[in-house]
């Protein structure tokens, strides 16, 4: 029997095939690669869609068209029943996510040369904080999205949970594992006890605890992006009436999946004009006007996002930004990175805390830390783990494929 394991991300996604025993990645960018940026591009003039990478690139080159990015965080909040115009038509945002995943599934089946009517999809432990109506209502929203592509037998798995099916294929004895899965939309863990040779039928009473919270990297580009550009964009200045300048206006056009919503809305247009009218010192308000009327704020927010990237690796970095005359000079080292995201890795701990405590265990008894996702790759949250886990063994996952292999194992046991 052929099957799929899909992990549709909020930055990336994967998807895994399987003919009987046998799994692998499949390349379902346009470049060849197996991991594609869960993006898409509608091109006006063509009337066509474009996916991952190549979207990206027609965004950066300016092409028309819109640019839509962190699809996935649609789910569990309250833009999921929401409508967006594409070309000239009102089209609702679950419907978009509908055609991204029927493309990834339309190149697995060409790249196999075989009809798929199965798969396992992989989820956050929780899509929304606020409930688990909401949460149950994601879910079955998901479900209908893949249904409409032409996937009949569905089931879903936790994306922490596949992560760790993946990584006990290379294990030689049991261990006790914190799988910590941290992502764009979401950060995710699970407690499980691992060993290649238990039974999967029992693998239920194996996963001692889990648990997420809504905090990952495409917050952490928020912060960096309202404490970086957005306050040469008029961010925490005063209007000469001494009044704040609305704060909701530089977070929604700081935050993936709002962007668009702000563009589209007139209202917010007619505000700026009219914030832009009153003021004095009309340089910081004239600038976020010139962005929002050429559709940049993605631009800028990519910018915020390369800062984040770039201190993960280095402790300092520099970034111009030359849509300006003067240009914008972003100066940052790790320290003012850490001071922006640390009361988001607050959240994110106390999430680990939770987990372990399900588990009934203490941080000293977890013998083997598994980091996968991008944003498991942030210093500041990578040392608060290890800090509190300090004496366990720390396993590298692959930073993007680990879910979407375990995904497709977790397939392999319930359709092979």
């Amino acid at each position: 029997m052929k099957y799929m394991g899909l992990d549709f991300g909020t930055s990336n996604s994967v998807a895994g095939f399987g003919i009987d025993q046998e799994v692998s990645v499949v390349p379902i960018d346009d470049q060849g690669k197996g991991v594609m940026p869960s993006t898409l591009f509608y091109h006006t003039d063509l009337e066509t869609y474009f996916f991952g990478n190549t979207a990206n690139n027609m965004h950066k080159i300016g092409t028309s068209g819109r640019y839509l990015k962190s699809l996935k965080s649609i789910l569990g909040s309250s833009l999921q029943n929401h409508q967006t115009r594409i070309g000239s038509k009102e089209i609702p945002l679950t419907q978009l996510i509908a055609i991204y995943i029927n493309n990834i599934k339309n190149k697995v089946e060409a790249h196999y040369n075989s009809p798929i009517d199965s798969v396992v999809a992989g989820r956050p432990v929780f899509y929304s904080n606020v409930s688990r109506e909401v949460d149950k209502a994601s879910e079955r929203a998901y479900e209908d999205i893949l249904r409409s592509i032409g996937f009949k037998n569905i089931l879903f798995e936790y994306e922490p949970i596949a992560a760790a099916y993946s990584y006990e294929q290379d294990l030689q004895e049991e261990t006790l594992a914190l799988i910590v899965d941290l992502g764009g939309g979401t950060s995710d863990f699970s407690l499980v006890r691992l060993h290649p040779k238990i039974d999967k039928k029992e693998r239920a009473q194996n996963i001692l605890g889990y648990h997420s919270v809504h905090v990952a990297g495409d917050d952490f580009d928020r912060e960096v992006n309202l404490a970086t550009i957005m306050t040469h964009l008029g961010y925490k200045k005063n209007m000469d009436n001494g009044r704040p300048v609305p704060h909701w206006i530089y977070t929604e056009l700081s935050t993936w999946e709002k962007i668009n919503l702000f563009m589209q809305n007139n209202s917010n247009h007619m505000l700026l004009d009219e914030l832009t009218k009153q003021q004095k010192n009309k340089v910081d308000f004239i600038n976020l006007k010139y962005v929002v009327d050429n559709q940049l704020p993605y631009y800028l927010l990519g910018a915020s996002e390369q800062v984040k990237i770039g201190l993960s690796g280095d402790n300092e970095i520099h970034k111009e930004i030359k849509l300006f005359n003067p240009a914008i000079n972003i100066q940052w080292n790790i320290d003012q990175f850490n001071n922006a995201i640390n009361h988001l890795s607050e959240k994110i701990i106390q999430a680990l805390e939770e987990t372990l405590r399900q588990g009934g265990v203490t941080p000293k008894d977890v013998r083997t830390i598994f980091f996968t996702g991008g944003t498991s790759q942030i210093p500041l949250i990578r040392d608060r783990i290890l800090s509190l886990c300090s004496q366990s063994k720390v396993i590298e996952g692959d930073t993007f494929s680990s879910v979407g292999h375990g995904l497709t194992l977790k397939a392999r046991e319930l359709f092979a």
